[in-house]
């Protein structure tokens, strides 16, 4: 699974600009990291500050301390849980697998018999309310679309007939844009399936969190 990379800027704790570059969430819960072509090396606790951005507009502040220190890799901790509650509904994830879309035909054209637009989507999170994934096709909300796949060497079972709306359009600063999306519906196997799969997911997560035994 990859984090997404949003635009961000990185400071000292009196606001002082310190590099430029793209910040993510990582798995770990209260921590953000950054990267950048360069990134200034700094003592383990120094206090910083993540700020993400759109277009050089600052949106939202995050306030750490330094964990990990590299030329090109910043990882903070003791992250207000918070202040991170906003982005983690936007790029959090708990899955990773390539797909498409197709997109319904409008409800004003009941008889729209053109072939159904497909869309590529690289979905990053799943639940059996809602989906999230990246795209480079232009969508609006409102838009309504269905997820219809068969087993494969990404996905263990089939999720037949997902149905759902696009509720958010989330511009990060990438060459994509995120999609955040209710599910609308779906047929009592596609449920059995999908809960079997996050419970399996789930498991794999809390597996990757567990720190290392020590011999």
């Amino acid at each position: 699974m990859e984090p997404i990379w949003f635009t961000a800027i990185l400071t000292d704790e009196k606001g002082r600009f310190l590099e430029k570059g793209f910040a993510s969430l990582p798995l770990e819960t209260n921590s953000l990291c950054f990267k950048s072509s360069f990134v200034p090396l700094l003592k383990i606790g120094t206090l910083v500050t993540i700020i993400r951005t759109l277009d050089d507009r600052e949106l939202e502040s995050f306030h750490g301390e330094v964990y990990v220190s590299s030329r090109q890799f910043l990882r903070i901790t003791a992250v207000d849980e918070g202040s991170l509650k906003r982005i983690k509904s936007l790029f959090g994830f708990n899955t990773a697998f390539e797909s498409f879309l197709t997109m319904e035909a409008p409800v004003r054209f009941p008889f729209y018999f053109k072939k159904p637009q497909e869309i590529y989507a690289a979905i990053y999170y799943l639940s059996m309310t809602q989906l999230k994934f990246q795209s480079m096709d232009k969508l609006e909300t409102g838009n309504r679309l269905i997820l219809d796949i068969e087993k494969n060497g990404q996905i263990p079972f089939d999720l037949k007939m997902l149905e759902l709306e696009i509720d958010q359009v989330v511009h990060y600063g990438g060459m994509s844009v995120c999609y955040i999306g209710s599910i609308l519906r779906m047929p009592e196997p596609t449920r059995a399936n999908l809960d079997a799969y996050l419970d399996q997911n789930k498991r794999l997560l809390q597996k990757k969190e567990q720190p290392p035994s020590i011999p």
